[in-house]
Formats: structure tokens, sequence, C-alpha cells
């Protein structure tokens, strides 16, 4: 979705511009600072796709995921969160089901290490006595 701006907005953002593109913006509209900024700044565009590129996907698949999450970044401008979510998303995607561990798989060893012990205890108690 393309907003119409005036002719002499345009031309300033054309000619590269955009404080100068800003300002007439606002003065023609009477827009606040951050409206107009954003209005400028998003003029032209299409709307993002959230597709990663090539370099973001042979990050991954080198095991690079900060790079790749940084390179995501910048391509799509999004914030770290959405970014990080979007790549992690990825990796769950194409990451064989048995490459992940339960959460608890360390608690779950040791209590099972301790209720080994504890019936040990408990036998050699019993047969003592």
């Amino acid at each position: 979705m393309t907003q119409e701006l005036p002719d002499n907005v345009v031309e300033s953002i054309n000619d590269g511009n955009k404080i100068e593109a800003i300002k007439r913006l606002r003065e023609a509209s009477g827009m606040d600072l951050a409206s107009a900024k954003a209005a400028v700044e998003g003029y032209g565009r299409s709307a993002p796709s959230d597709e990663p590129s090539e370099a973001v996907l042979s990050a991954l698949a080198a095991g690079r995921k900060i790079e790749a999450i940084k390179l995501y970044r910048e391509e799509h401008g999004v914030g770290l969160r959405e970014a990080r979510i979007r790549i992690e998303s990825l990796l769950a995607k194409s990451a064989p089901p048995d490459t992940y561990q339960t959460a608890g798989g360390l608690r779950s060893l040791v209590s099972m290490l301790l209720a080994i012990a504890v019936v040990v205890a408990l036998y050699f108690w019993l047969t003592a006595a």
C-alpha cells in the first residue's frame, strides 16, 4: 500500500533529501514528526517479504545462528526478538526431530539416579537387619 505524497515531497525523496521531504510533508499535511518520517521512509516500498535471503540460509546451514539473526534484522528491518523468533522457527523446520532433547533431560537423569540410590540403600538397610 503506497501512500500518495505531494509532488514536492516525492521530488525531495527522489533527490535523496529525506529531511527536506519530511519537513515539506509536515507543512503540507500537518502530520507529527514521527508519522511524517514513517511516511517518507515507507514511500515506494512494497510489502516486505519475510523470506530469508540466501546469505541468511547459508549462515544457518553453517551453524552461525547469531550471524543469521543479524543478517535477517538488516534485510527486513525488524527487531531482535522478531528476527530471533523467525530464525528459530526456520531452524525448527529444518532440523530432524531427534536432534532436540527434552527440557528436563538432565533433571530426569539426576532424579532417576537418586531414586536408584534410595532403593539400593533401602535394600541394604532391610537385608542387614
